[in-house]
């Protein structure tokens, strides 16, 4: 049987693709390294079809920290102002970010487009919790396992203690259950989903 793989959106309206990334996908850049595994790092989010920083110019961080690690599969985490010896020289694409606990997502979040004030100074960085969320799963838990960035990857649930990857035969995994796994892992809904055969 062929595997599935999913690309959640975040909000419909605003995607964008390069590579399959959609408008609100996250990373961390630690010094240049924006592996998915990075716990810490600045905050660059994918939104009109490119990555940058976001800009909070008040030191009003919220609960930036745990949605940004929320959404990267870790549980919360912390933010603050950046460490002087990770500055990125990219300029910013969200600003004034605000984040409530419950939000899951970055693009959830209260922020504006107007980064002309913003320098590198103001950028957001995150130092995400080390336990990842899947790291205490329940039965019917699913995740998204092997994508580039956030929000995309094969479909996996949790079932009788272990993981086990969602099998697409062609009649049961369609764009309905595409949406409902992006839909319980905080997306607003799907781009695309196809076999890995």
């Amino acid at each position: 049987m062929d595997k599935t793989n999913v690309i959640c959106l975040i909000f419909a309206a605003l995607l964008s693709n390069v590579n399959g990334q959609g408008n609100g996908a996250v990373r961390l850049n630690n010094n240049g390294n924006t592996d998915v595994s990075n716990t810490r790092g600045v905050v660059e989010v994918y939104y009109n079809s490119r990555w940058g920083p976001i800009c909070i110019k008040d030191a009003s961080y919220n609960h930036i920290g745990d949605v940004v690690c929320n959404q990267l599969g870790f549980n919360g985490g912390s933010s603050g102002s950046i460490s002087h010896d990770n500055p990125l020289k990219t300029e910013a694409v969200l600003t004034n970010v605000r984040c409530e606990k419950d939000m899951l997502v970055i693009l959830q979040c209260e922020y504006g487009t107007s980064v002309s004030s913003c320098e590198p100074s103001d950028d957001v960085e995150v130092h995400c919790n080390t336990v990842r969320l899947s790291d205490n799963p329940y039965n019917g838990m699913v995740r998204l396992q092997g994508g580039y960035y956030s929000g995309q990857g094969m479909v996996e649930i949790y079932c009788k203690e272990s993981w086990k990857a969602v099998c697409n035969d062609d009649q049961f995994f369609k764009g309905e259950a595409a949406d409902v796994v992006c839909t319980q892992l905080g997306y607003n809904g799907y781009r695309s989903y196809d076999k890995i055969l």
